[in-house]
């Protein structure tokens, strides 16, 4: 009836307020996979279409450069492509060219980790090897590039499970940052970013 006091057993309460929030975090953690998978595949095929369209017209790298003056114009608020990111987009098509290393490998790591892989890797099966560590141990940039200084062949002490962010390797700074740059080159709306990156939940 109103007015009485309602005796709950609190256990039960605090499984079921776990488990909701448990619910939401597994939200989250798709929507950063999600947002990374699409930012990867974007840049990939940023960097293809660059690369073709140089070779059909031959024209030289400095065509890059007035690219991303021209996209920078036609839209300020873009972020992401300029001039060194889109050199780097061609780099990572070129280095790459198998479509589905890209999207079943890379696309598990934020392009700061592929970004420092490409470029500190000396040989293919160098790539690879730190392409698999970072998946693997969920390396943020620090980390791998503290790996790569040392020149490590194996994985330092593992992390405490409890550290990892599932199938996502993030870029040393809070995770909702990078994926705030990638929703934002990707052109989804602050609302919607705000509802995955828990302002709004």
């Amino acid at each position: 009836m109103p007015g009485d006091v309602a005796i709950f057993d609190y256990e039960v309460i605090s499984n079921i307020s776990n488990y909701i929030l448990k619910l939401r975090n597994d939200s989250k953690d798709s929507a950063y996979r999600a947002i990374n998978y699409e930012s990867i595949i974007l840049y990939y095929k940023t960097g293809e279409y660059l690369n073709n369209i140089l070779k059909l017209h031959n024209y030289g790298d400095g065509c890059i450069a007035e690219i991303a003056k021209r996209i920078s114009a036609i839209d300020p608020t873009i972020k992401g492509f300029d001039k060194r990111n889109l050199y780097r987009m061609r780099q990572f098509y070129l280095t790459y060219p198998d479509f589905e290393i890209v999207s079943t490998l890379l696309t598990q790591l934020n392009w700061s980790c592929n970004v420092t892989i490409m470029h500190r890797s000396k040989s293919e099966s160098e790539r690879m090897f730190y392409i698999n560590l970072a998946i693997r141990e969920h390396y943020s940039v620090r980390e791998l590039n503290s790996i790569f200084r040392a020149g490590c062949k194996s994985p330092p002490a593992v992390k405490s499970a409890s550290a990892y962010a599932p199938n996502r390797c993030d870029s040393g700074t809070d995770s909702t940052v990078w994926m705030e740059e990638d929703a934002q080159n990707l052109g989804i709306s602050d609302c919607a970013l705000s509802v995955y990156s828990g302002r709004i939940l």
